[in-house]
């Protein structure tokens, strides 16, 4: 009876905190969690839909049910919390820290308003407790006499435990009416019986299959102690915690976190703590406070507070909270204040005057002062002070330590795999085919990349299911060695049709054999197309596997059963039969991922890194396969040679009729189409000139805004000297310890994923070296400890984000103004540091940096790559070395402690990461607007710029007719 004993403690607990329940009328939804760590259950009626955490319930309840939350109607709360063992006392602890007396002048004044729930307690039977087509149940709120007889309030069930009149409640709880007249409750009716209660007799149980919720009579004195027990000694939910992480991944985006208050009860009181101000934030300024620090994007934000302010029950003003009347351990990132305590009424202050004038006119004691203290408060407005505890200092060696224990979950997240989401972050290969996106749910975990991959690993003689190695190559083998001797029988009519049908001119190609070598080779790929769907027969849950029918399922198994066999000429027709009905014509559907070929074409180029191959290496299994699915024609027609009176040309008339034809479904036709690229001409029109070089060669001017030489250079100049002193207070004094490598070779074609010139060197003794000496340094002290574990300083880590985006942002204008030939703002925000899913655009070469432009505006009509390498002048190339090297390892961790793996993984990737998030193309635009205007005295958009710098390189160096010429 554990596990829903579980569910009523919670109801009971829901009414001994009811403060913020204002209306009568409200609706609470208890998602039930059977397991630790596992899946919630909806509470709607005969649904069986299970999500790991409060916010997908929630998008569930509102699509599939139509429950809305942005109204006072329905709460959600996650009912996870385990009941304990072993009963404590119930009496009240008068040392507790939220114990209130009537001397506290701070106190809420609402202790009067502590409620707790009628619960029926009487045995009934299963007909009758039956609840069916209803979305909830109704809670008596009129239920408050612990007698056993029946109360003539209560005349009829309304209990949603069950169809009992006794009630129940806690003895430590005032017998008052709950406001709240309806509970949620999820089914656990998914959930096979545990041994425990398949032991307990009908009468003493809950089914969970009927969602019956009965109380037995001699167990009631234990369950009022248990609730007593759960009151006084609530439980956190590991899930809450979660989800109240993963809420704060997108608040420290707008510099918020979401705060669980520590002395509130059930249900848990939020608030929002502004982590760079540092104190709380009401509701009604949420979506505006950001925008003080500099924070103009909040679209996001609004749409959580939106979705999310009923179901984390968040506070705005101090009112509606019931402060600790004793110290306790000060709340972190909320502002720890200097005041003043009164010792006879607990009155606090933050001036001593008036403290001190509280005691005169209150108290009529003149020459008595009150005591300093530290105070904080959840709210500026209208504040209620609370005392808390002195904060130790913390030793350096400890936050290192805890650092240290806490970096290889960095390391972990940072090595993932970051999935592209928008079309310019990958070729046009994948562009066309969507490989990424089949794949997207997987492609962030690399054990998950390796199932799929392995689906086609060609077993050796020593695995168990060895029968798919040697014996499969032999039958694959014997086929291909068929086929290419009936080819030989064939005329030449035939083998034209099996290019093309229907056949308009003598000029078609005819199908020809290839030779040994390049039969093993499109032999291997078949085998392993092959292996893909026979380990797809039975895959366990969550693996990838590949789409087969009912036939196709029988057809695979029947060639199984003839493999382990080992009789190779017996296996020849049941693979056959297989392959032919694999690659022939199949009925269309309204999804492409549902054709085998499509996926095991996916699955055949995807690669171990989470990459892709290239365009040139996916035409080898498009040939291998058209090649192969002719041979499987000609066994086709051979085949069925006696029905066309021995005429074979007809019998393969009649398969390419199925197969050749174009714009019929098919792998034959579905191979042409992949194999052909279109590719246009990118044309251009003469136009007027729109910029003009003035007649001394000292300005140029575009569309009547002129552009000065000397304010360039001038600017440039300033610009340079800015950023040295800039690198320098962010690296304290390890720009020195760089170990200059005298042998690094970067390998510029190197494609594999994570490969980076950065990675080949030891540029430092102790790569956390930097971080170890920020963690503890005065000036930034990134790193605390909260309960002995390490944690991140969130305010000073802001702090330094903060100064290294103004930074990364002159550093993104120098580069974009200095690194050669000026490529468009979207092709530059493109570039990363290390191989992705696309290659990466940083290279090395004996000292000195280049960056390479490899997406060009043609891309999409052309359907070809570009590489377009530019290099980095001495002072451009100093920078980036002691940024990337330096500067951005340390941002890499503090996105991983605020922002999540996501975060970390764009930071690793890419150049130009402020906070954990790429720049956009506006904010790109925006940025040389607002810099051009900042150190060359106009402002240029980068269409401009790149204009007047086209003017600038045909002024000084002239045009390509010259350059050739010299």
């Amino acid at each position: 009876m554990g596990p829903m004993r579980t569910v009523k403690t919670h109801v009971e607990r829901l009414h001994t905190k009811e403060v913020h329940f204002k209306d009568k009328t409200k609706d609470i939804g208890i998602c039930y969690r059977p397991e630790a760590n596992g899946s919630l259950m909806c509470f709607v009626e005969d649904c069986s839909r299970e999500e790991r955490s409060l916010a997908s319930m929630q998008t569930h309840l509102k699509q599939s049910h139509k429950l809305k939350f942005n109204t006072t109607n329905l709460y959600l709360w996650d009912n996870s919390a385990p009941v304990p063992a072993t009963p404590a006392s119930t009496s009240p602890n008068p040392d507790s820290p939220l114990t209130e007396t009537s001397e506290d002048t701070e106190s809420d004044n609402r202790s009067d308003r502590a409620q707790s729930i009628g619960i029926g307690s009487r045995r009934v039977s299963r007909s009758t407790s039956r609840h069916s087509n209803k979305p909830y149940m109704r809670v008596d709120t009129n239920l408050d006499h612990p007698s056993r007889s029946v109360s003539s309030s209560s005349s009829r069930d309304v209990s949603p435990i069950g169809r009992g009149r006794a009630a129940l409640r806690s003895a430590t709880t005032p017998a008052q009416p709950s406001p709240l007249t309806r509970v949620v409750f999820s089914h656990p009716a998914s959930r096979s019986p545990t041994p425990e209660q398949e032991s307990i007799s009908s009468n003493q149980h809950t089914d969970a299959i009927d969602q019956r919720m009965d109380i037995v009579d001699d167990e009631a004195e234990q369950l009022r102690q248990s609730i007593s027990d759960m009151l006084h000694h609530p439980i956190a939910s590991s899930s809450d915690i979660s989800d109240i992480d993963q809420a704060n991944i997108l608040l420290r985006q707008f510099g918020l976190v979401l705060f669980r208050i520590p002395f509130s009860n059930f249900p848990p009181q939020h608030i929002l703590i502004c982590i760079i101000c540092k104190k709380g934030v009401s509701l009604s300024h949420g979506h505006e406070h950001p925008v003080r620090h500099g924070i103009k994007k909040r679209a996001d934000l609004k749409q959580w507070l939106e979705q999310n302010t009923t179901m984390w029950n968040i506070q705005t003003l101090n009112t509606t909270i019931t402060v600790p009347s004793k110290p306790i351990t000060p709340i972190d990132n909320l502002e720890i204040l200097h005041g003043f305590k009164c010792h006879h009424c607990k009155y606090y202050s933050t001036n001593e005057a008036v403290a001190n004038k509280h005691l005169q006119s209150q108290h009529n004691i003149s020459n008595a002062s009150c005591s300093p203290v530290l105070l904080q408060t959840l709210f500026k407005l209208h504040p209620r002070y609370f005392e808390v505890h002195t904060v130790d200092s913390i030793d350096p060696e400890n936050i290192i330590h805890a650092y240290l224990e806490a970096l290889p979950a960095f390391k972990e997240s940072a090595n993932r795999i970051l999935v592209p989401k928008d079309v310019n972050d990958v070729g046009p290969l994948l562009a066309s085919t969507e490989w990424h996106i089949h794949f997207h749910q997987y492609l962030d975990d690399r054990s998950k990349i390796r199932q799929i991959v392995q689906l086609m690993k060609v077993p050796t003689k020593n695995e168990p299911n060895a029968w798919l190695g040697l014996p499969l190559y032999d039958v694959v083998k014997k086929y291909m060695a068929n086929f290419k001797k009936k080819t030989s029988r064939l005329g030449l009519a035939a083998k034209c049709m099996l290019t093309t049908y229907p056949r308009v001119s003598h000029d078609d190609e005819a199908f020809a054999v290839v030779s040994d070598k390049s039969q093993d080779a499109y032999g291997l790929v078949v085998r392993k197309w092959t292996i893909a769907c026979l380990r797809s027969l039975h895959p366990r849950q969550d693996d990838y596997s590949i789409p087969l029918t009912n036939t196709d399922k029988q057809h695979a198994q029947s060639l199984i059963n003839a493999l382990q066999t080992n009789d190779i000429a017996a296996a020849i027709p049941f693979f056959h039969n297989f392959i032919k009905h694999l690659f022939y014509p199949r009925t269309p559907t309204s999804d492409k991922w549902s054709d085998p070929f499509e996926c095991l074409f996916a699955v055949y180029s995807l690669k171990e890194g989470g990459t892709f191959a290239s365009a040139q290496e996916s035409t080898h299994p498009l040939a291998a396969l058209k090649y192969f699915i002719r041979g499987i024609m000609i066994h086709e027609a051979f085949n069925n040679i006696d029905s066309f009176d021995g005429n074979i040309t007809l019998a393969i008339e009649q398969e390419a009729k199925q197969n050749v034809v174009p714009m019929t479904s098919g792998a034959y036709n579905a191979c042409c189409e992949h194999s052909r690229f279109i590719s246009a001409l990118a044309y251009g029109s003469t136009r007027p000139p729109t910029t003009i070089i003035s007649i001394d060669e000292q300005s140029v001017t575009h569309q009547g805004k002129k552009l000065r030489m000397s304010n360039l250079r001038e600017g440039l100049q300033r610009l340079q000297k800015e950023l040295f002193a800039e690198i320098l207070d962010l690296t304290l004094g390890f720009e020195n310890k760089i170990i200059e490598p005298q042998n690094l070779q970067d390998d510029w074609s190197n494609d594999e994923y994570g490969y980076t010139w950065l990675k080949q060197h030891r540029f430092l003794n102790d790569e956390e070296a930097l971080f170890k000496a920020l963690l503890v340094h005065p000036r930034w002290r990134l790193g605390t400890l909260s309960n002995q574990k390490f944690t991140i300083d969130f305010s000073r880590a802001w702090d330094y984000l903060n100064t290294s985006k103004k930074l990364l942002e002159k550093l993104f204008f120098y580069t974009f103004c200095t690194a050669g030939q000026t490529p468009r703002i979207n092709e530059f925000l493109d570039y990363q540091i290390e191989n992705g899913i696309r290659p990466r655009n940083f290279f090395w070469d004996n000292g000195r940096l280049w960056v390479a432009t490899r997406r060009t505006k043609t891309e999409t009509q052309t359907r070809t790559e570009s590489f377009l390498p530019m290099k980095c002048h001495d002072h451009l190339s100093h920078f980036l070395k002691l940024y990337f090297l330096l500067i951005r390892p340390v941002e890499t961790r503090l996105v991983f402690f605020m922002h999540g793996q996501q975060a970390t993984q764009i930071s690793k990737q890419y150049m130009w990461v402020l906070g954990g998030d790429r720049i956009s193309d506006d904010e790109g635009y925006q940025l040389i607007s607002q810099l051009t205007k900042a150190y060359f005295g106009v402002e240029l958009g980068t269409r401009e710029y790149r204009h007047i710098t086209v003017a600038i390189g045909r002024m000084y160096l002239g045009n390509e007719a010259e350059m050739d010429d010299e």
